[in-house]
């Protein structure tokens, strides 16, 4: 036998624990109950505002809302921080909007406008 043939066995040997290790490690998951690791995928700010349909701006002055941490320099987000910001704004009550100071502020009924020109009165006619 060859070193090179020898080298070939060791790397499959190797993949063959790795593989075994991986799978074992998926149903220690799956016994916890966590779900596939997409909810650990790191999201860049431009992701962000997409899913949020906001600006990109936006989301850097929420960032510490939003659960953004740094990397090497940079924000980054996790999918399931993202997540739990949502399910946040869905548990809101209805018509009611947080403030910058935390405290919520009641949305104002609409009023409807008068028909007849908007309260303008034209000259009489001569």
């Amino acid at each position: 036998m060859s070193p090179l043939d020898d080298s070939a066995a060791a790397v499959a040997r190797l993949t063959g624990a790795l593989e075994r290790q991986a799978e074992e490690l998926r149903s220690v998951r799956s016994l916890l109950g966590l779900g596939p690791r997409e909810d650990c995928r790191l999201l860049r700010p431009d992701e962000v505002a997409a899913r949020l349909v906001k600006s990109r701006a936006w989301v850097y002055r929420h960032q510490h809302t939003l659960g953004g941490f740094r990397v090497g320099g940079q924000v980054r987000f996790e999918v399931a921080a993202i997540e739990a910001y949502l399910e946040r704004c869905r548990q809101q009550s209805p018509g009611v909007l947080p403030q910058r100071d935390g405290s919520p502020a009641r949305l104002l009924p609409l009023v409807a406008q008068r028909a007849g020109g908007g309260g303008r009165t034209s000259p009489p006619s001569a």
